[in-house]
């Protein structure tokens, strides 16, 4: 079930008591716990990107009960072939993608690796666009906390104007 969420009092309990008003679009069953420290880790990237992907995703947590490991900086937490971290970020794989929420934990998606991709191209961090890469971790990261998209609620009524 797709739900609209508008009002602050009936996400406080997932995004504590300090979270201001909060909009978004989310199925129920795709989101973590509340109070949630969710792993993630690295399978690639350079220290630089890392340490600004870190910065960047953790904007989307104060005034949630949720948290991010990232492990330690300089290195970050790596991940293995065994791993099974939730968030598993590479920089290698084409286009800008990540499951939604706890999909990213789904045993075949485990088995496939990274469950979020920020395409690079192999470019050094210096290189890059950092307002590009900024938005697509932004957007990215919130899939990864368990978004969707604005105009797949009900309420966007996107059905009639497609019809």
């Amino acid at each position: 079930m797709v739900a609209y969420a508008e009002e602050l009092a009936a996400l406080k309990a997932d995004f504590g008591g300090a979270a201001s008003p909060v909009r978004g679009v989310f199925r129920q069953m795709n989101l973590w716990n509340a109070g949630s420290t969710l792993k993630a880790c690295f399978y690639d990237g350079d220290s630089n990107l890392k340490a600004f992907f870190v910065r960047t995703a953790q904007k989307w947590l104060p005034g949630t009960s949720l948290k991010v490991d990232f492990g330690n900086n300089p290195g970050f937490r790596v991940c293995g072939s065994s791993t099974k971290e939730d968030i598993r970020i590479t920089f290698a794989k084409k286009g800008y993608w990540s499951y939604i929420g706890t999909d990213s934990i789904h045993p075949s998606v485990l088995k496939e690796g990274a469950s979020l991709n920020i395409e690079t191209n192999g470019l050094p961090f210096e290189r890059l666009n950092i307002q590009s890469i900024e938005r697509s971790v932004l957007h990215e990261t919130g899939h990864a906390l368990g978004l969707l998209h604005e105009h797949q609620s009900p309420a966007a009524k996107c059905g009639e104007e497609f019809d």
